[in-house]
């Protein structure tokens, strides 16, 4: 029964949060943005493959080159540019509840902590779908209209995906519960992840450095190593100041 009441107030605390959520522009503003840049990206890939059998040309491996390509795919851009919209949403999970002063009628009703952040979290997975929702709507469109569409691939990267809309939500979450300004929160959520991707970097530069041992000219694989992830690196301070 305990465990039940429990997990009725996550719920409720779920519940009002999203509904919380969507009363404010911001949500709704971070979804249409989302949709319009997807949206925008893969009208011009499936551009471009049309084009190309038009003009006689064949088509190979179509499923990489409109979602997984180096050059075309629209996954990469999401991957590289999620980190821009979780903190909008993150900012104001308990950095509003403190700033409202409505922190303490939480505290002295019958709802626990846990509920609280458990509940907070389960409203940010609930937005994460929805953001998923529309790749999943160019995704469905290319199943139904791209021969041999490889939706297996997809499906497995829309999770990876998804799982890190979750990540960035945890750390966004984390911030909001130690400040009650939501200007803090955001720079706080940039920074962390801006180190986050500071390691992934320095990581991926340590192991094309240590792949040196084995190659016939190492200072080449050097120099293209470090071609490679300098601009990365030189953009950490922007990301940090935005």
């Amino acid at each position: 029964m305990k465990l039940n009441s429990n997990i009725r107030q996550t719920f409720r605390v779920a519940k009002i949060e999203l509904s919380s959520m969507f009363y404010s522009p911001v949500a709704w503003l971070v979804l249409i943005i989302f949709a319009l840049l997807i949206g925008y990206d893969y009208a011009n890939v499936f551009d471009s493959q049309l084009r190309a059998q038009s003009l006689g040309s064949g088509l190979w491996n179509v499923s990489s080159a409109i979602y997984n390509s180096w050059m075309t795919g629209i996954l990469k851009p999401i991957l590289r540019n999620l980190y821009l919209y979780i903190p909008l949403i993150t900012m104001g999970l308990m950095s509003r509840e403190y700033q409202s002063g409505s922190i303490k009628l939480l505290y002295s009703s019958p709802v626990k902590n846990s509920s609280i952040i458990f509940g907070k979290y389960l409203a940010m997975m609930c937005y994460g779908a929805a953001l998923m929702s529309i790749i999943g709507l160019n995704v469905l469109f290319s199943w139904l209209t791209v021969e041999n569409f490889q939706i297996s691939m997809l499906l497995v990267g829309m999770l990876g995906i998804y799982l890190l809309i979750l990540a960035y939500s945890a750390i966004g979450l984390f911030m909001s519960t130690i400040t009650k300004y939501q200007v803090v929160a955001v720079v706080g959520t940039l920074a962390i992840l801006a180190i986050l991707n500071f390691i992934r970097q320095l990581t991926a530069l340590s192991r094309k450095i240590s792949a040196c041992n084995s190659s016939s000219s190492p200072s080449l694989e050097i120099s293209i190593a470090f071609s490679t992830c300098a601009p990365n690196v030189y953009k950490l301070p922007g990301i940090g100041i935005s």
